[in-house]
């Protein structure tokens, strides 16, 4: 419930700010394709808790695909900040996983990014590590192995539920990737190390 409660609350953000939308055929876009989302995490929650056992699918999907749509949702979601969004990822590098796993995973963390950020996001793919960075305040070297615990916050004076990071790290977990973060002077780097042969 936790998990679906924060996958949906981003996307009902958007729905709110849809009000201001005149527009009138990008807003009913815009409601079609956050309904079909939210369709799409009931599912697969829903799906997860019949399911017994350790599933990994085995679909290519197509990573800058997923990631310039999560950056689309997070500069409209953030347009009040006018973010810059740098995105390193050749065409055609595919990651072995489930979309909407992907999906969650990769928002988790670019949103969290997006939070943080003064002026810029970056992401970029190296080898089998995605890294997604932010040059905003960081976070304190002592909390660094905690921001992945179930509702943690770094700064409680910030709009969160504390549940987006340890949702990523468990979605990380199932795919035996890697998830690790670090201060980048200025800002947050996280790392996704995935295993060998999941990046192609």
């Amino acid at each position: 419930m936790g998990n679906l409660a924060h996958a949906l609350k981003t996307r009902l953000a958007r729905l709110s700010q849809l009000s201001d939308e005149s527009d009138r055929r990008q807003f009913i876009q815009e409601v079609h394709t956050l309904t079909a989302e939210v369709a799409r995490l009931i599912d697969r929650e829903t799906a997860r808790v019949r399911v017994v056992g350790d599933l990994r699918p085995g679909q290519r999907i197509d990573l800058l695909e997923i990631l310039n749509a999560l950056v689309g949702s997070c500069k409209a979601l953030y347009r009040d900040k006018a973010l810059n969004f740098v995105v390193q990822v050749p065409h055609g590098a595919t990651l072995l996983g489930d979309r909407e796993d992907l999906f969650e995973l990769f928002g988790n963390l670019i949103d969290n990014a997006s939070k943080w950020a003064n002026t810029t996001v970056h992401i970029s793919l190296q080898g089998n590590t995605v890294q997604i960075s932010d040059d905003g305040p960081g976070c304190p070297s002592s909390l660094l192995t905690e921001i992945t615990q179930r509702g943690f916050r770094a700064d409680e004076n910030t709009p969160g539920s504390g549940l987006g990071l340890a949702i990523a790290q468990d979605i990380a977990g199932t795919y035996g990737a890697e998830l690790e973060f670090a201060n980048n002077a200025p800002g947050l780097a996280v790392r996704v190390t995935f295993k060998p042969g999941a990046l192609v």
